[in-house]
């Protein structure tokens, strides 16, 4: 599951009290677990719940089709099950844009492994929309409800909000619109009805980087002791931060980089570094990125 979604959807489902939760994981009400696992190539799994029933189910997110993602599952049952002692059912989440192509099993000759995949296509779109819950209805985007009636509902929803909670939904929303290619419809209509904006300061995913940046940048101002350097030094170190965390995300999606693209990266703006990390989320390649 693509990091740049991962926070959204976790949040979407461990904050929903309504249709999305008993749909994905079959109970109302969970409490989640967090296990680091043994020995595992990616040692944190996405989610893992109790039921009130007292049943273990774990919940991997998947945005593209992984033709290695079912031997992955196969190691999480095994680490689970070392880890708690007891039956774990797995379910995977299908969010894709593409077409759902992965099977739900692993076989091998001495081995067969099954799980349940749930593609969000799938869902029954029109409890999610009517449902109270907000998250349920942002959900509802990616399900096959038609996407004027999620939008209407999804903002009518968020008129009831204060505005900071207001703001973090609209986030959200314009987030997930990402995997379905509407962000530019909904992100219109959103600021439409108020203003979003991504405050990559306060992001669980970019937070920490920026507020380094942020930091290192005071600390300059600070010895050369001048208000100027101060707001100088605060500048540069959040354009400092910018430019790592894109530098690893870029590394991360496209592997080793070329030279031209630590070029532009060190030219660019702030904003620019922003709307880079914005477009990053949906380019297929270094060039389309850094096309405009």
């Amino acid at each position: 599951m693509a990091h740049d979604f991962d926070v959204t959807l976790k949040q979407l489902i461990q904050e929903s009290r309504g249709v999305l939760l008993r749909t994905v994981l079959g109970s109302s009400f969970v409490q989640w677990l967090n296990v680091e696992l043994p020995r595992v190539e990616n040692p944190r799994v996405d989610l893992l719940a109790k039921t009130a029933e007292g049943e273990h189910v774990h919940l991997e997110l998947q945005s593209a089709n992984d033709p290695r993602f079912a031997q992955r599952q196969a190691e999480y049952y095994l680490a689970l099950h070392r880890r708690l002692g007891v039956h774990v059912r797995q379910v995977m989440l299908y969010v894709g844009r593409e077409p759902l192509r992965m099977a739900a099993e692993f076989v091998t000759p001495a081995m067969q492994f099954r799980y349940a995949i749930i593609d969000a296509r799938d869902l029954p779109g029109e409890p999610l929309l009517v449902s109270p819950d907000l998250n349920d209805n942002i959900f509802a985007l990616l399900t096959n409800v038609e996407k004027e009636r999620v939008i209407q509902r999804v903002l009518q929803q968020l008129d009831r909000l204060e505005p900071r909670a207001r703001a973090a939904a609209g986030q959200k929303f314009v987030i997930l619109s990402l995997l379905r290619g509407f962000e530019k419809e909904v992100k219109e209509r959103t600021e439409q009805h108020m203003p979003v904006t991504f405050d990559f300061d306060q992001s669980e995913l970019f937070g920490p980087i920026y507020r380094k940046g942020r930091e290192e940048g005071r600390e300059e101002g600070r010895e050369e002791g001048r208000e100027e350097g101060r707001e100088e030094g605060r500048e540069e170190g959040r354009e400092q931060g910018h430019r790592e965390f894109l530098t690893r995300l870029l590394s991360t999606r496209f592997g080793d980089l070329p030279g031209w693209v630590y070029d532009r990266l060190q030219v660019a703006t702030d904003p620019e570094l922003e709307d880079l990390g914005i477009r990053l989320l949906t380019a297929d390649s270094l060039e389309s990125l850094f096309a405009r």
